[in-house]
C-alpha cells in the first residue's frame, strides 16, 4: 500500500521515535508515515518507540507541547531531544492518563 493510499483515521496520536542518542517528540495522524518520512532524511536507524492515541488533534497536540515543555532542558534542536537523564515515556504516560480522564468525563 503506498502512502497516498492509506486510509483516512479519526484518531490522531503522540509519537515517540527513538535514535540511538535522541527522541522525537510528535503527533500525527500516520506515526508510521511520519516514521517513513523522518527515515528518508537521516542516516542512522530510527525507531517508533511509542504511540498513544489521544482522539482529537488538539489533545495530542496539547500533549505533544507539553511535553516539548516539560523535557526543555533536554532539547537538542526542534523536536528532537537528548535520550538522557529523563524519560519521555514517563511523562507519555501521564498525558495519557489524564487524557482518558478526560474521555470519561466526556461520555457521562
Amino acid at each position: 500500500m503506498g502512502l497516498d493510499l492509506v486510509p483516512l483515521r479519526k484518531s490522531y496520536f503522540v509519537y515517540l521515535i527513538r535514535s540511538e542518542h535522541f527522541w522525537k517528540i510528535g503527533s500525527a495522524a500516520y506515526p508510521e508515515r511520519r516514521l517513513l518520512e523522518l527515515q528518508c532524511g537521516n542516516p542512522r536507524p530510527l525507531w517508533l518507540w511509542e504511540v498513544r492515541d489521544f482522539g482529537w488533534r488538539e489533545r495530542a497536540q496539547s500533549a505533544e507541547f507539553g511535553l516539548h515543555e516539560r523535557l526543555q532542558g533536554q532539547r537538542v534542536r526542534g523536536e528532537w531531544f537528548k535520550r538522557k537523564p529523563l524519560d519521555p515515556l514517563t511523562y507519555l504516560n501521564l498525558w495519557h492518563s489524564q487524557h482518558l480522564k478526560l474521555v470519561e468525563a466526556d461520555a457521562a
